[in-house]
């Protein structure tokens, strides 16, 4: 007699009307209700669990499924068991499967064997003792463990327990052994389910971040065209910024390379008077340098609220290669920032690095152009003064009588560049911001003046000079230093300024005025100082002098012995005398500028006159010795010296 598929004989098999006389037959109904219905793997496993104890005749039921990665049977299942009883079974009393030495158990026993397992007793089974305790309490007395398979391999055992000692019938087994055949196969449909489900939130996940993305890309796109569209009509820095503030609805503010404002505008469009300030440290706690490839993302600043609050901004640095131009905020509500704001400020950092460096370029051209102008105005290399005025019409300037020549120094660049990895590039970007604001004062008046460079020096020519004498050359170096102080924190410049000349030809004389004032500046010590040629005296005659080691050779003669013995004494002598002339020969005033004692100054000076065999009342000796001590000056023969006071 043939077996079926589902574990009977055909002989056995009995109408659908009479199919209550079966139960595991009518577990099977409904395990096939229950795979059609494609639950997930809880719902069958606690439907299983429930119809079996229900069909079946068993006080309680467990589905225990393998856990390959720990190498347990875990209590996934289960019907008439309580949480405390399974809770203990999965954590504190494992049943392991591979070693049967760790707990050896009916369940791990039915897994290995594919055999169904019976205990009887479980006071009495020693395969049961690690489980005694936890039993008692739960009022499990005996046990049948039947393996669960699918696709040919054991996946777990279904356990059915009685409260009484129980000696479990073959008819019994086989029931068990049938239903958990079937439910093999509907743990694995659940399982399919429970993948499917997971495959189809998965896949809306991913949707809906790519529909976000897209939107994001969409709305970047869009920005990053607004932006673009700005540089390409040339609207300036101004219109980036305000574009990117309406387009992200938040404040934006540009920064140049040194942290100074470059612009700042609300969503509206309207200036920001007061804009939160970005310093070295707030950058540079990051920890990035503009070479480096995150140097270019964007990055938050979070909020602080401490004794100086500032807001939370996305910060972008705007960098072109190697170099660093600046950076660009948006002030935001709270962190952290929104994706759309963090692509926003960084498309916008990229679009202001075009345009800074078309800017740039431009200047460049422009002030190449100037100053090749400048160099003709300069040196007088010209023939034909109305080729001139064509040529300066062309460039935007219109000559206008008189002249004069403005000859501008930076004092110690080298100090305003302290850290800097590259100095020499550096040094010359701090020239160009110089040159930039020179042309913003040479640019606010009217007639223009004419910025240009020679040397290392920047040169101005102011053009239409008129009212008394020096009064527009110092309004306009007033003005150059007003500028210099709000937007270059630490810079200082000293300036040279020749005479007025009422020709346009006569401009190198003025412009060679005004290089030997700042040369006699520099060499007279001291940082900021405007030196007028008119103002320089005796000194204008002796830069007359052609035979210079004339000048020295008088200069050694008055005050030979003082500088033989200063060679040996570290120049306290000539010091002193500089000092007591530079006082208006007043002791006190001397000592005081020196910081000695003014007996301490009257016996240098009376060791001066021994060693001169002079006195220094005489208005001669005074004559000589002064005029010695100015030479050594000009010709730069002694450095450390005091300047007036």
């Amino acid at each position: 007699m043939s077996k079926s598929s589902l574990g009977w004989t055909a002989s056995e098999w009995e109408p659908i009307d009479e199919v209550s006389r079966r139960p595991e037959q009518l577990l099977i109904y409904e395990f096939l209700e229950t795979i059609t219905q494609f639950r997930s793997l809880e719902e069958t496993l606690q439907s299983l669990a429930v119809a079996i104890c229900t069909r079946l005749g068993f006080h309680s039921c467990a589905i225990l499924l393998e856990r390959p990665d720990d190498d347990l049977l875990v209590i996934e299942g289960a019907s008439g068991l309580g949480a405390n009883y399974v809770e203990a079974v999965n954590r504190k009393r494992p049943i392991h499967i591979a070693d049967p030495r760790l707990s050896e158990a009916p369940s791990s026993e039915a897994f290995r064997t594919g055999r169904p397992v019976v205990v009887q007793d479980t006071e009495t089974d020693e395969r049961f003792r690690r489980w005694r305790v936890l039993a008692r309490k739960e009022g499990i007395r005996s046990l049948l463990s039947v393996p669960l398979r699918s696709r040919n391999r054991v996946i777990g055992t279904l356990n059915g327990y009685h409260r009484e000692p129980h000696r479990y019938r073959l008819s019994e087994i086989r029931a068990l052994h049938t239903v958990a055949m079937q439910a093999g196969i509907a743990i694995e449909i659940a399982r399919l389910v429970d993948a499917r489900e997971h495959t189809i939130q998965r896949l809306a996940e991913l949707t809906r971040k790519l529909d976000e993305h897209r939107a994001l890309l969409e709305q970047a796109a869009e920005i990053h065209d607004a932006l673009t569209q700005v540089v390409l009509t040339q609207r300036g820095i101004p219109a980036i910024a305000r574009t990117l503030a309406h387009v992200v609805d938040c404040p934006v503010v540009v920064y140049d390379q040194f942290f100074q404002v470059l612009t700042a505008v609300t969503p509206s469009g309207e200036p920001i008077d007061d804009p939160p300030p970005l310093t070295a440290e707030m950058v540079h706690r990051r920890g990035l340098r503009p070479n480096q490839p995150d140097a270019r993302a964007p990055f938050e600043l979070p909020a602080r609220t401490d004794g100086d609050p500032q807001p939370a901004r996305a910060v972008a640095p705007i960098v072109a290669g190697r170099d660093l131009l600046g950076y660009v905020t948006i002030t935001l509500p709270s962190l952290p920032a929104p994706p759309l704001a963090l692509r926003a400020v960084g498309h916008a950092a990229t679009v202001l690095a075009l345009e800074i460096m078309k800017e740039r370029l431009e200047h460049e051209v422009e002030l190449r152009m100037q100053r090749g102008f400048a160099a003709e105005l300069l040196t007088g290399r010209f023939d034909d003064v109305k080729l001139v005025q064509d040529r300066a019409r062309y460039l935007g300037y219109r000559l206008q009588e008189p002249y004069q020549v403005l000859v501008f120094d930076i004092d110690r660049p080298g100090e305003a560049i302290v850290g800097s990895e590259r100095p020499e590039a550096a040094i010359d970007v701090l020239r160009q911001r110089f040159a930039a604001l020179l042309q913003t004062v040479a640019t606010s008046r009217t007639p223009h003046a004419l910025v240009g460079g020679r040397d290392d020096h920047l040169v101005m020519v102011l053009m239409g000079v008129d009212g008394p004498p020096g009064e527009l050359a110092a309004q306009t170096i007033g003005a150059v230093r007003e500028l210099i102080a709000a937007r270059v924190q630490g810079l200082s410049v000293s300036v040279g300024v020749g005479r007025v000349v009422p020709q346009i030809d006569q401009v190198p004389t003025s412009y060679r005025e005004a290089e030997r004032a700042l040369l006699i500046a520099r060499r007279f010590g001291g940082h900021d100082r405007t030196v007028y040629y008119d103002d320089l005296g005796v000194a204008r005659l002796l830069y007359q002098v052609e035979d210079t080691e004339e000048l020295i050779a008088f200069a050694q003669q008055r005050l030979g012995p003082v500088l033989r013995y200063d060679e040996r004494h570290g120049g306290i002598l000539l010091t002193a005398l500089e000092a007591y002339f530079a006082n208006g020969q007043s002791v006190p005033y001397a000592a005081k500028h020196l910081r000695i004692h003014p007996n301490t100054l009257r016996y240098r000076l009376r060791r001066v006159e021994s060693l001169l065999n002079v006195s220094l009342n005489q208005v001669d000796v005074l004559l000589d010795l002064r005029l010695a001590c100015l030479i050594l000056r000009l010709i730069d023969r002694h450095q450390d010296t005091p300047g007036p006071v």
